[in-house]
C-alpha cells in the first residue's frame, strides 16, 4: 500500500473509533433521559400543572437534541461508509460498521418512542 493509502486507513480507524465513542455517550444520555422521565414530579397527582409542563418541555427539548445528534451520527456514518467502501480497512471493519449503524438506528428508534410517550403525557 502507498503511504497515502496507509495514512487514509489510519484516519478511517481513528474516525471509526471516535464515532463509536460518541454513539456510546449518546446511548448513556438516552438512558439518563429515560430515568429522568420517571421523575416523581411527573408521576405525582399533586404536581402543579405549570411545573409538570415545564419539566415536560425540558424533556422534549432533550429528546429533540439527542435525536438530532443521532441523525448527525447516522449521516456521518453513511458518508464515512460511502467514502471508504473500497479501502481494505473499510472491508476489514465492515462488521464493526454494521454494529455502529445498528446502534445508531436503535438509539433513534428509542428516542422516537420516548417522544411518543412524552407526547401522550402532554
Amino acid at each position: 500500500l502507498s503511504h497515502a493509502e496507509l495514512a487514509r486507513s489510519d484516519q478511517i480507524v481513528r474516525f471509526s473509533t471516535s464515532l463509536s465513542d460518541h454513539v456510546e455517550k449518546l446511548r448513556h444520555a438516552v438512558s439518563k433521559l429515560k430515568d429522568d422521565m420517571l421523575d416523581p414530579v411527573l408521576l405525582s397527582i399533586k404536581t402543579l400543572p405549570h411545573v409538570a409542563d415545564k419539566k415536560l418541555k425540558e424533556l422534549k427539548e432533550r429528546i429533540d437534541a439527542l435525536f438530532a445528534q443521532a441523525q448527525s451520527y447516522a449521516t456521518y456514518h453513511e458518508k464515512f461508509g460511502m467514502s471508504t467502501s473500497t479501502t481494505r480497512t473499510a472491508r476489514a471493519n465492515r462488521h464493526l460498521d454494521q454494529e455502529s449503524e445498528e446502534r445508531i438506528q436503535s438509539i433513534s428508534n428509542e428516542l422516537i418512542e420516548l417522544n411518543k410517550e412524552l407526547n401522550m403525557r402532554t
